[in-house]
């Protein structure tokens, strides 16, 4: 990689981050005309079509670097259009080529990490995104990819440091906000996740992901009407934006008009083929909440089929879950094979293992299995519901406070996890926590039936029939008459 080539790629990213989509794509165009070093700009071109979900754009820049004697920039353009494609090996195999040519390319180190990210190797994928940080430490999304590399292998606390220990460049800028943000969300702060995006999208207002993920996390915190006005911001950036498109469907889903929502949920399928599987996830999460685990079931069989690895070892995980709420312990303890030998276990599989173990009749080991997991990882919260649910079956009033004391430093991310959380807390008998934490929960998840049943019994059993009353009319009809001795 000469100068004039980093130089040339270096304000072709400029301009990508800068200016209007379409806009960004022209000026690129005129900029590799250039004498000296047009060949990365038109890998940064490529990338460019990609990410703004010009597929005809990108297909008419690839064919043209594949027509051409393939040199490390053309190889790396052509990987990052492979990937997206959801043709990882071949994606991979471009990569390796364009790192022989020239192994400080920052093009190729970029979409090796990529890929190796998508193949679940996060050693390798956090080799290749260190030394891009270091051939390209004036880019601050290089740093931001060492520090998405540890959220993809499920380091957040390495991540959180990584971030802590980033130049002075780096703070303050897009990319800085952006991994504060994701942090945030993890940890279950979603109000300062929702601040953070806001600010990363201040600093880079033509950032389609940016608005993508702020329209996500509004739309958890329940503020439809903004979540979906980031959506439509997402959209005019990028019109397959898969995340704001999803988002606008969990929106018109809310508002009982699910033809509208399954219209997004089809758009969202003609977007980048890596990434039509996260509809299947998405329609997966929505069957578990109604509680239709044979579509759950099936929607997850689709993912994994068509799935790159990364997205297919999340539909595995999320498997092991809907096994488990449906009771299928045989198919469960097959599925858990893979993942019993991982350190540590993801927490999913966790959770799916105390579930067996304690169908079983083995509690006191699956409340020691979550109980051990979060000694490891305090900042994990969801973990903390599956944890009650085994502690009330075993009436130990010291681990009760202590879980207790666990969630109310980490309050739950989802509404599905903040009603376990409640729903186990009253079934361990600790109700004095239970009715404050309730109140704080409905705050964020307003409009989600399970809090406003559990407010709804709470109000009953406090002697409020009219109150408990008036929340039961505005359920859902699932929820009105819903009797957990009955129900699973």
């Amino acid at each position: 990689m000469t100068e004039a080539e980093y130089a040339r790629y270096h304000e072709a990213d400029v301009i990508a981050k800068a200016m209007p989509p379409q806009a960004a794509l022209a000026e690129m165009r005129e900029l590799a005309r250039a004498q000296e070093g047009g060949q990365a700009v038109e890998a940064r071109m490529l990338m460019h079509a990609l990410e703004i979900g010009d597929r005809a754009a990108a297909a008419s820049i690839e064919t043209i670097l594949a027509n051409r004697t393939p040199g490390p920039w053309e190889l790396a353009g052509r990987s990052w259009y492979a990937a997206y494609d959801n043709r990882v090996g071949e994606a991979e195999a471009l990569g390796a080529q364009a790192f022989q040519l020239d192994s400080v390319n920052v093009c190729a180190l970029e979409a090796s990490a990529f890929v190796a990210c998508l193949r679940c190797d996060f050693a390798r994928a956090l080799e290749f995104s260190s030394a891009y940080a270091a051939a390209d430490s004036a880019n601050q999304e290089a740093y931001y990819r060492v520090f998405w590399t540890h959220i993809l292998a499920g380091d957040e606390p390495a991540a959180a440091e990584y971030i802590r220990q980033a130049p002075a460049s780096f703070v303050d800028s897009a990319s800085h906000h952006a991994a504060s943000a994701h942090l945030a969300w993890r940890f279950g702060d979603l109000e300062r996740s929702a601040q953070c995006f806001r600010r990363a999208t201040r600093r880079r207002e033509f950032g389609a992901e940016l608005w993508s993920d702020l329209s996500t996390v509004l739309l958890a915190l329940g503020c439809d009407e903004d979540a979906t006005e980031a959506a439509h911001r997402a959209i005019e950036l990028n019109p397959i934006s898969v995340g704001a498109l999803l988002t606008l469907a969990d929106a018109w889903h809310r508002r009982r008009k699910p033809r509208t929502g399954h219209t997004y949920e089809r758009w969202a399928v003609l977007g980048h083929p890596l990434y039509a599987c996260l509809v299947d996830l998405h329609v997966t999460n929505r069957a578990i909440t109604v509680k239709d685990y044979a579509m759950a079931l099936r929607c997850l069989k689709h993912a994994e089929k068509v799935g790159a690895p990364l997205y297919r070892r999340s539909a595995q995980l999320v498997r092991l879950e809907v096994l488990s709420l449906s009771g299928h312990w045989d198919e469960l303890r097959s599925a858990l094979v893979p993942f019993q030998n991982e350190s540590p276990m993801a927490l999913c599989a966790v959770i799916a293992l105390a579930s067996l173990l304690d169908c079983e009749g083995r509690t006191v080991e699956a409340a020691d299995a979550i109980e051990q997991y979060l000694r490891r990882r305090p900042d994990v919260e969801s973990g903390s519901a599956w944890l009650f649910s085994y502690l009330a079956k075993l009436d130990e009033p010291g681990r009760v406070a202590a879980a207790v004391d666990h969630v109310l430093r980490h309050p739950p991310v989802s509404s599905r996890d903040a009603f376990q959380v409640i729903y186990s807390m009253v079934e361990a008998g600790a109700t004095a926590p239970a009715n404050p934490l309730l109140e704080g929960l409905l705050a964020g998840f307003s409009d989600d039936n399970g809090l406003r049943w559990l407010k709804a019994e709470q109000l009953q059993a406090e002697g409020d029939v009219n109150g408990a009353k008036v929340i039961r009319d505005t359920l859902a009809p699932e929820w009105m008459n819903w009797d957990p001795r009955t129900e699973p």
